[in-house]
This record gives C-alpha cells, structure tokens and sequence, in this order.
C-alpha cells in the first residue's frame, strides 16, 4: 500500500543505486541516443497516452535487450541526457500541428 511521500517508479528515483539510469522515452534527446545504440522507438502520436510506452514500434526490443543481454551501462549512462524534463512538460509545450485531410476527401478505413 503505498504511504506518503512515496511516488510511483516512473517519476525515478532521487537516491539511485549505481547500476540504476532512468531512461524517458518521450524525450527526444533520449530517443536520439538510443537510436545512437540501434535502438529506433517512434516518437509518440499523442501528447498524453498510456499504452505509448508499451505499443510504440521499437519499445520491446530496447525491452528485450535491457532485460536479456543487459545494457552497456556506463555507455548508456554516458549517452543519454543527465537531465529528463521535468513530469508532464510535454503537457505545457504547444501541440504539434496535425495535417489535416485535403477538402473532400475521406478518412482512409
């Protein structure tokens, strides 16, 4: 049962073991590095979507590699930003421009 203060894992950890790096992946930086180490995930569609960290095309494989082979963890460490943006900035920052359908046509089925 979780008490105050605790939060849940995803927000990371203020006192992280040595082996631990939080990796956001709806970071761009993050994203870039990662493709760096052939690890291609695709940006997200929507600004606010849970399943976004499971369906994304690229995001088991960095899964299955983590969990099977284990990260090269000083490499990792080195690579990724130092810093994640702050939780739900992506919240503040303007929409991206969606295109929409050209006059008269319809949605593809």
């Amino acid at each position: 049962m979780p008490c105050r203060p605790d939060r849940a894992l995803g927000h990371g950890l203020s006192a992280r073991p040595a082996n631990w790096i939080d990796i956001q992946l709806d970071h761009e930086p993050t994203l870039r590095a990662l493709a760096r180490l052939g690890h291609r995930i695709a940006t997200p569609d929507l600004r606010i979507c849970h399943w976004s960290l499971y369906l994304r095309p690229g995001v088991f494989d960095l899964y299955r590699a983590i969990l099977r082979d284990g990260p090269p963890m000083d490499l990792l460490a080195d690579l990724l930003p130092g810093v994640s943006t702050p939780r739900w900035s992506r919240l503040l920052a303007p929409p991206r421009r969606m295109s929409g359908l050209p006059f008269g046509q319809k949605a593809p089925l």
